[in-house]
């Protein structure tokens, strides 16, 4: 899933200004294959562990102190819209910051940070999209 230049991004509530792009990967955490004895090709594959992971990019305009804390859980919530009310979604998960990033060079300041999706139960799909 990706989101580029989401109207509004709040983390823990608190509101992170001047996001480009909001991804949202899943990855396998741990994949299962079996192979029978006729060939070199797999016979069953599954993914029995998700990773979810989230990765916002802001475009930094000033100095500004108040980066996440690797280690940080809150709810993150984007509203993604077409630039209208009809179609916006809200999209909402509980995530751990795992990292921050910040980069600068001579065309500006960015910050990417990752985060890790987690679940209230081992079976429900942590990120929630729904219309508003």
């Amino acid at each position: 899933m990706i989101v580029l230049r989401p109207d509004e991004v709040r983390f823990d509530g608190a509101v992170w200004g001047g996001v480009v792009r909001v991804s949202i990967d899943r990855l396998s955490a741990r994949t299962i294959e079996g192979y029978d004895e006729e060939g070199a090709y797999a016979t069953l594959v599954d993914v029995a562990r998700q990773r979810i992971v989230v990765r916002v990019t802001q475009e930094i305009e000033g100095s500004d102190l108040d980066a996440p804390v690797p280690g940080s859980l809150g709810e993150l919530v984007l509203i993604a819209g077409s630039g209208s009310e009809i179609g916006r979604k809200r999209v909402s998960c509980d995530c751990v910051v795992e990292s921050v990033l910040n980069k600068v060079s001579d065309y500006g300041a960015t910050r990417s940070i990752v985060l890790i999706a987690q679940s209230d139960a081992g079976d429900a799909d942590p990120v929630e999209v729904e219309s508003v």
